[in-house]
């Protein structure tokens, strides 16, 4: 039995096939252009930001305490504001009602305090800190660190006070059912974000004792966390403004840890934080 033969490609073929083409090429070098420009402009709001920070400070000691600015390049008088910094504001957590967390990442130290006595204690396992936060001048870090800061919003994977409805069982059966359920306010991964009024962003994440390669449920949680300041970026860059920056901080603490902290931490609650 004899083959049929390919219908040969008519010329109307291979004109919508090279359109085709330049459509997927425009496509992805548009694409391509415009992840570039927002990386662009996020690198400029982050600039931007550095120096906003710096010139406010240092307008306002001008203004007040001019002398303190020829000591400020001096390596040991800025580890010792740290430490006065640090400690003014562990002092302010007393006020704090009921409790208040100390972060210190200088010895990886995480500390829920009531009126300044520890009642629980945590070792950080992992930090990342945005290179914004490294790169202002230290003495006025330190100031801005020198009291708590304040909890404005938090966004989290696993509720703050957690409620578990459990209808009584009518027999030993169906109590046996509902001993197999389980609990999800024990299971669930912790990871929260933190917003403070000064817009500093920290995340808090559960690091186990085994790295793994891949954790879809924190990729997930960062996804969701940041979605509305990628869609709020988006905005401001198709307008041509560069977008507000939010310094970020990531720690990673033991499950069980993050989960007492988290839950611990009143809504508007106050932390008080030393990077180095």
């Amino acid at each position: 039995m004899e083959k049929p033969e390919p219908k040969p490609t008519t010329n109307g073929d291979n004109k919508k096939n090279r359109i085709f083409k330049w459509i997927l090429i425009a496509g992805f070098s548009i694409f391509f252009i415009f992840v570039l420009y927002y990386f662009i402009m996020i690198s400029l709001a982050a600039r931007k930001w550095i120096s906003d920070f710096n010139k406010n400070y240092k307008t306002a000691l001008l203004q007040s305490d001019s002398s303190s600015l020829q000591f400020i390049t001096d390596s040991t008088f800025r580890t010792l504001h740290q430490q006065i910094a640090f400690t003014k504001a562990r002092l302010d957590l007393t006020k704090a009602n009921p409790l208040g967390l100390s972060i210190d990442l200088s010895d990886s130290s995480a500390k829920l305090i009531i009126h300044g006595v520890t009642v629980h204690s945590s070792k950080i396992r992992q930090v990342k800190i945005a290179r914004s936060l490294l790169a202002v001048e230290p003495y006025y870090l330190s100031l801005e660190l020198s009291k708590p800061l304040k909890v404005k919003t938090e966004v989290s994977s696993i509720p703050k006070e957690p409620i578990q409805i459990i209808t009584a069982p009518k027999d030993t059966i169906e109590a046996a059912q509902i001993s197999a359920i389980p609990d999800t306010t024990t299971t669930c991964s912790t990871f929260y974000k933190i917003i403070f009024e000064n817009n500093l962003t920290l995340f808090v994440f559960q690091k186990p004792k085994t790295n793994k390669l891949f954790d879809l449920q924190w990729i997930s949680f960062l996804y969701k966390a940041r979605a509305p300041q990628v869609k709020a970026n988006i905005v401001s860059i198709l307008k041509f403004k560069i977008p507000e920056y939010s310094p970020e901080i990531l720690i990673g603490l033991p499950e069980w840890e993050a989960k007492t902290i988290y839950r611990a931490l009143p809504k508007e609650g106050l932390v008080a934080l030393r990077l180095y």
